[in-house]
């Protein structure tokens, strides 16, 4: 509704924090891997919440 990108723009939101996670936190402090997963998930049903649940094709307006 925002933007017409939403869902690849979380996907690649969710790949750049779980990388940036992997290098500076998951070395010794493993358990904001985990904290950083549910916030990912819980930005991707904000950003995104057409695109894993109920994507509907009638809504895509063309270019």
């Amino acid at each position: 509704m925002i933007f017409q990108c939403d869902a690849l723009f979380s996907l690649h939101t969710i790949f750049l924090l779980n990388v940036y996670t992997l290098q500076n936190w998951a070395t010794d402090r493993p358990f904001f891997f985990f904290i950083t997963i549910g916030v990912n998930l819980h930005l991707t049903t904000h950003m995104a919440p057409s695109f894993p649940f109920s994507y509907d094709r009638s809504q895509v307006k063309p270019i």
